[in-house]
């Protein structure tokens, strides 16, 4: 009677994983960066439901073009996660915005995840 109590308790475990697996696999991310261009520069925001992802993250801008990704610049984000690349002038193309994932949570006991803004046409 043991033996099977203990498979059935093994089975319900195993059975929960795989549950809370998906439902990370599909939940919101960690961090989400947004992008916008205009003539003048780039800006956006990075936003997390962990305040300590919001502020002082560096989100990396890049221009792609066949495939090929250039970086522009980097920023790094204020307190409310907000950021602004500025430039004399933007030309037309495809721009994203990316946000790097933090170090493992070792040190800070946080993990802050990254992310891809969507791909943003401009002047085209």
């Amino acid at each position: 009677m043991t033996g099977k109590l203990i498979g059935a308790v093994a089975g319900f475990t195993a059975l929960i994983a795989v549950f809370a697996a998906f439902a990370m696999a599909d939940g919101e991310k960690d961090s989400v960066v947004t992008l916008n261009v205009a003539k003048t520069g780039f800006s956006g925001n990075v936003d997390s439901k962990t305040k300590q992802c919001v502020e002082g993250r560096t989100v990396k801008v890049i221009k792609r073009k066949h495939r090929r990704e250039t970086k522009i610049g980097t920023t790094v984000t204020g307190p409310e996660g907000n950021w602004i690349l500025p430039r004399k002038s933007v030309k037309p193309g495809v721009y994203l915005a990316k946000v790097r994932r933090t170090d493992d949570g070792s040190e800070t006991g946080i993990y802050c995840g990254g992310d891809r803004s969507g791909k943003v046409v401009f002047g085209k």
